[in-house]
């Protein structure tokens, strides 16, 4: 998963990550802290990771 976003994000030459996990999901934080992690190391571009409970408006916006 970390590969895939990642790849997509260079090749949509992106300028910002926004990641988040979401609280719902029962292995949340084995994602959280794997793929973050992962991103976050891995990133040619700042990251920006955000806690579920701040996004839901913003969210719902995006869809």
């Amino acid at each position: 998963m970390a590969e895939t976003i990642l790849k997509q994000a260079h090749a949509q030459k992106v300028d910002l990550l926004i990641i988040t996990a979401s609280l719902d999901y029962p292995m949340h934080e084995f994602f959280k802290g794997s793929y973050t992690k992962q991103i976050l190391s891995h990133a040619k571009v700042p990251v920006l990771s955000i806690h579920p409970s701040n996004t839901s408006p913003l969210i719902n916006q995006l869809r």
